[in-house]
C-alpha cells in the first residue's frame, strides 16, 4: 500500500558567530525525494544547524594555535544535530522503490556557510489507525461507542493529506 515517508540527518555547521557585514550566511538545507521527474519537498521551513533547539554547541579544541579558530571565522564552536523533516510524502511502492535524494542549500555564500551532513535516513512516517467499540457485542437497539485512534508517528512531519473513512459492519448507524 501507499506508505508515507520523510527523512532525517545530521548536520553540523561552523561558523554560527560569523556573520560577515550584519549577514547570516549560515546554511539553510532543503530534503526533497525525487521520483521520476517529479521533485517532493519534505522540508517546509530550511533546516538551519545554527538556529535550530535541537542542536548543542561543541567546542572546536585546536591545541596547536592554542584553541583559536583557524579559519578566522570568530566562531570557536560548532552547531550539531539531528534533524528531522518537518513535511511527509505519500509515494506508492513502485515510487518508494525508485525515489532519490536530494539535500539542497540555499545559502550560495561561502563566507559563513561551513555545515557538514552524515547519517541521511529516510523514515517510514505513516499514522497507524485503529477502531474498537466499547464492546464486542451489542443488543440490537443498544448504543455502543466506537473509537478512532490515529497514532502519528514521532517525527511529526505534516501530512495534510492524511485522512481516512469507515464502512460500518451490515446492520448498524450512526445514532442519532
Amino acid at each position: 500500500t501507499d506508505r508515507y515517508y520523510s527523512m532525517s540527518i545530521d548536520v553540523s555547521e561552523d561558523s554560527c558567530a560569523a556573520r560577515p557585514g550584519g549577514q547570516n550566511n549560515n546554511s539553510r538545507l532543503d530534503l526533497a525525494l525525487v521520483t521520476g521527474a517529479t521533485v517532493r519537498p519534505l522540508t517546509a521551513a530550511p533546516i538551519v544547524a545554527c538556529n535550530v533547539v535541537n542542536g548543542r554547541y561543541t567546542s572546536n579544541v585546536f591545541p596547536a594555535d592554542n584553541q583559536t579558530d583557524p579559519w578566522g571565522t570568530g566562531s570557536p564552536s560548532t552547531r550539531a544535530g539531528r534533524f528531522f523533516t518537518d513535511t511527509a510524502v505519500l509515494l506508492t511502492p513502485a515510487q518508494a522503490a525508485s525515489a532519490r535524494v536530494r539535500l539542497s542549500n540555499q545559502e550560495s555564500d561561502i563566507a559563513g556557510n561551513d555545515f557538514s551532513f552524515d547519517n541521511l535516513r529516510i523514515i517510514d512516517s505513516t499514522p497507524t489507525l485503529d477502531k474498537q467499540f466499547t464492546s464486542e457485542a451489542v443488543p440490537a437497539g443498544v448504543s455502543s461507542t466506537l473509537t478512532f485512534t490515529v497514532t502519528n508517528t514521532a517525527e511529526l512531519a505534516a501530512k495534510p493529506d492524511w485522512s481516512f473513512t469507515d464502512a460500518l459492519p451490515s446492520g448498524l448507524v450512526v445514532a442519532a
